[in-house]
């Protein structure tokens, strides 16, 4: 049955504008969250690894429930691995964030970090070159995803192990432990279990029945606070997993790469509510002085003098965080110390501080006094270091 002309018209004209609009929103709709975690533990030719696909499980599990798409990958030897990065950077559309997970052996050679699959050969000094082939480069990962739009690329590498690959006493392939430096670029974070050159704890000794590695235990439990923006969450690895390190008289402080412009909560969407901000303290109000009446033989029958204009209050001075501040980034805290709670990071930068008194500290890292602060609806205690006045530039005291 053919249509009257005079209702044909109206309804194609409104599904073109239907058309239109949907076309409009599909770019907003489309950004995604893709994350690829690769756990090896069963490597054939060198050493073994206990905690590697126990990490990938959990953060796989942590990931779903933040959102992500999750490819999990366990034991993969170099062509499962190959497939996996294929088909993870092939999910990956310009605007999406995209989240790189490996635990397992990694060596850094010649400046560049190299992801080791479990059909890795146990190479000699003379092969070396031989590793640039068998295993991933993680410069080139990275790559891989900014060529793809990624606008947020996160990598956590706890692959800083011993080196598997000894080639002869007090020697080996590559640095004896741990991993390089990586130069990141903009929209990029990368996160390291060990600093460079240190080496990254699989467990706690031989009775260790934790099922994840130092670093992962404590990264799972704190990526999943709404409160903690990447550099939070890094930052408080920081110090949580130098502790549990020298239980054993290890020594293990992750390091961490920042370029991505604002603060990134793999834990919040733009919907959640920002935590509430703590309660300022404040003095009870003074009672209301008791009137005095004279005796009526000494009151004065004059009109007393009228009272001068009140004086307008002062503004009280405000400070501002330095621009050169270390990270980008001040940290303030619930007590005068770094071993303290986090309440909130300040970017280098920031007006309108308000400050109160200030005390030394409470621990043996800080050589400055910390000082009560407030800002934006936050209080706690900051570093004197950063912070100077907005009127004269100096310090507070």
């Amino acid at each position: 049955m053919t249509r009257p002309r005079s209702i044909a018209r109206p309804l194609a004209l409104l599904a073109a504008m239907s058309c239109l609009c949907l076309g409009a929103v599909t770019p907003a709709l489309a950004a995604k969250r893709i994350a690829l975690v690769i756990g090896n533990n069963a490597y054939s030719e060198v050493s073994k690894l206990e905690k590697a696909t126990g990490d990938a499980q959990a953060i796989s599990t942590t990931l779903q429930g933040l959102g992500f798409d999750v490819i999990t990958l366990l034991d993969a030897n170099r062509q499962r691995m190959a497939r996996a990065l294929v088909d993870f950077e092939t999910r990956v559309s310009p605007g999406d964030t995209a989240l790189f997970f490996f635990a397992g052996h990694g060596v850094a050679l010649d400046g560049g970090n190299y992801l080791m699959p479990t059909d890795v050969p146990n190479v000699t000094e003379g092969q070396r070159n031989l590793l640039r082939t068998e295993g991933f480069l993680a410069d080139d990962i990275s790559e891989r995803l900014r060529d793809r739009g990624a606008a947020t690329t996160v990598m956590v590498l706890d692959a800083c192990r011993n080196n598997p690959f000894k080639a002869g006493p007090g020697r080996s392939i590559g640095q004896s432990r741990g991993l390089s430096r990586m130069d990141t670029r903009r929209g990029m974070f990368v996160m390291f279990s060990a600093g460079a050159g240190q080496e990254a704890l699989d467990r706690l000794g031989p009775d260790d029945a934790h099922p994840n590695s130092v670093f992962t235990r404590l990264f799972i439990d704190l990526v999943k606070r709404p409160d903690l923006d990447l550099i939070d969450v890094a930052k408080e690895l920081q110090i949580e997993v130098p502790k549990l390190a020298a239980s054993i008289g290890h020594e293990q402080l992750p390091a961490y790469y920042d370029q991505i412009p604002g603060r990134i909560f793999l834990a919040r969407t733009d919907a959640t509510t920002p935590p509430p901000a703590r309660p300022q303290r404040t003095q009870p109000p003074s009672p209301p002085p008791a009137a005095v009446t004279l005796p009526p033989a000494i009151a004065s029958p004059q009109l007393a003098p009228p009272a001068p204009p009140p004086v307008a209050a002062l503004p009280r001075e405000t400070y501002r965080v330095l621009g050169n501040v270390s990270q980008g980034i001040h940290n303030m805290r619930s007590g005068p110390g770094t071993n303290f709670p986090l309440v909130v990071s300040i970017p280098a930068g920031a007006t309108g501080l308000l400050v109160g008194q200030c005390r030394p500290a409470q621990d043996r890292r800080s050589a400055h006094p910390w000082c009560e602060v407030t800002w934006r609806g936050h209080s706690g205690w900051a570093s004197a270091c950063c912070i100077v006045s907005e009127r004269s530039g100096a310090l507070p005291r």
